[in-house]
């Protein structure tokens, strides 16, 4: 379904393990990159590669909480939008996510 939605929009989701691939190649998937969707880890500072204005959205679940903020910190120098997602819970047949939409403005 959510496939079907981002495509109508003329873009595309696509699942990368970045541990799997050659630093050229993920510096390059990155840059590429209009949107980087993430757990909270050590895989979101990545986004200090990513195109001015592009976006980050981190999330957060299990013991990690939205008050860490070294991933909004990254996407504030970096000139991205940022927003954070807390996952409550999740089922195999159904999971809620809420948003709470945090817009990065740029630091001088």
């Amino acid at each position: 379904e959510l496939r079907r939605r981002v495509a109508a929009h003329n873009m595309s989701i696509s699942m990368v393990d970045m541990g799997g691939l050659t630093l050229r190649t993920t510096l390059q998937l990155v840059r590429a990159s209009s949107v980087m969707i993430g757990v909270h880890g050590a895989g979101l500072v990545w986004a200090l590669f990513m195109r001015r204005h592009s976006g980050l959205i981190e999330i957060f679940g299990g013991n990690r909480l939205p008050g860490n903020r070294h991933y909004h910190n990254i996407a504030s120098l970096a000139d991205l939008h940022y927003e954070e997602a807390l996952i409550h819970s999740i089922s195999t047949n159904d999971w809620t996510l809420v948003c709470q939409k945090r817009h990065v403005e740029e630091l001088y």
